[in-house]
């Protein structure tokens, strides 16, 4: 019986507990397959977040995939491999229709503030100082600082071949 309850148990939690796997793709890679898959692509602010519902508010400023003519979309969270975007700033977003005015973005993909846009499976964030010596926080500070320059040269590169029509 005992036996029973653990088994039962254990398939119940690794199933409530399924995260999305993401495939480790280079940074071009990841946006060829993120626009290939994508119904809706933007460049968007966030106006709200409601972390409650699940749902965000994104302002649309230009539009390079889709045909709609909205000023406002609906982001909706609706499983575990979605995410909402909530930081300030610009956002790149590649999505999928749910409805006319509702999408949903895969965690998996390119979309990405200008803020923030080492946030994708691209770039490997270099691991934190293993003890309290200067030179190893040097260290770790200076990686970081080289990845977030080289995620924000991608990413308005990214806005440039978007814009330009040049991503396939």
């Amino acid at each position: 019986m005992k036996t029973i309850i653990t088994f039962v148990l254990f398939q119940f939690i690794s199933i409530t507990a399924y995260c999305c796997q993401c495939n480790q793709l280079n940074i071009d890679s990841l946006q060829k397959l993120s626009y290939r898959s994508s119904d809706f692509i933007f460049l968007g602010e966030v106006e709200y977040v409601d972390t409650i519902n699940k749902v965000s508010i994104l302002n649309i400023f230009e539009i390079y995939k889709g045909n709609i003519n909205l000023k406002k979309v609906y982001v909706k969270n609706v499983h575990s491999c979605n995410f909402l975007p909530y930081d300030k700033g610009l956002w790149i977003v590649y999505s999928k229709f749910i409805n006319d005015s509702t999408i949903e973005v895969n965690t998996c993909g390119a979309s990405r503030s200008n803020l923030y846009p080492y946030k994708i499976s691209s770039y490997n964030l270099p691991p934190p100082p293993r003890n309290n010596q200067e030179n190893s926080k040097i260290k770790f500070e200076m990686e970081f600082l080289s990845l977030k320059l080289e995620a924000i040269l991608d990413w308005n590169n990214e806005l440039y071949k978007l814009r330009n029509g040049l991503m396939k």
